[in-house]
């Protein structure tokens, strides 16, 4: 089953400040993962209850899955995630 993948604003910011080169790389790759088996991402705790993340890169995508499909959140660096 095929997951549609949905941005919320706040990607589209993240986003900016990553470098250009990298941008269409991370986005082709998150389309494709999530899109196919977003369940594998781990599942958070704590205040971040219900949400999942994923390591591609550097990079960690929170996520949330809903009846519409994959929600994307954020896409920050690593080291900056859960700020």
């Amino acid at each position: 089953m095929a997951y549609k993948v949905i941005w919320k604003k706040s990607v589209w910011k993240d986003f900016k400040e990553i470098a250009e080169k990298l941008r269409g790389k991370l986005f082709a790759k998150i389309e494709k993962e999530l899109s196919k088996q977003p369940t594998q991402g781990e599942k958070l705790r704590g205040k971040f209850a219900g949400l999942y993340k994923r390591r591609i890169g550097d990079y960690r995508v929170i996520y949330i899955i809903t009846p519409q499909g994959v929600l994307v959140l954020r896409v920050r660096h690593r080291k900056n995630a859960y700020k």
